[in-house]
């Protein structure tokens, strides 16, 4: 197989967040803990200056697309449970490098 990559957007909706500050403190924690429990590449994409919503994007390469599609839908799930924040939508491309 081909090596795959792929990105991912996933939009948040913050609630109980009254600034910018309160959601950036609360962004740091998520992605540091889905950077740190699935070693992949994480950024605030999106809805920068908005403080209840936010938008992320995450890349990952592998050798295998099963383990692409079993990290992404362990990731909103995992952010979901945290309480934070709620996964609105999540969005895939998938991209083969040569």
């Amino acid at each position: 197989d081909p090596r795959q990559a792929v990105v991912a957007r996933v939009r948040l909706f913050i609630a109980g967040r009254h600034s910018l500050k309160e959601k950036r403190y609360v962004l740091r924690k998520i992605i540091d803990r889905v950077r740190n429990q699935f070693n992949v590449s994480i950024a605030e994409t999106g809805f920068n200056d908005l403080w209840q919503r936010s938008g992320l994007g995450v890349t990952m390469v592998a050798n295998d697309r099963r383990v692409i599609e079993s990290t992404l839908s362990q990731i909103p799930r995992l952010i979901d449970s945290w309480g934070d924040a709620q996964v609105c939508r999540q969005d895939v491309e998938y991209f083969y490098l040569s």
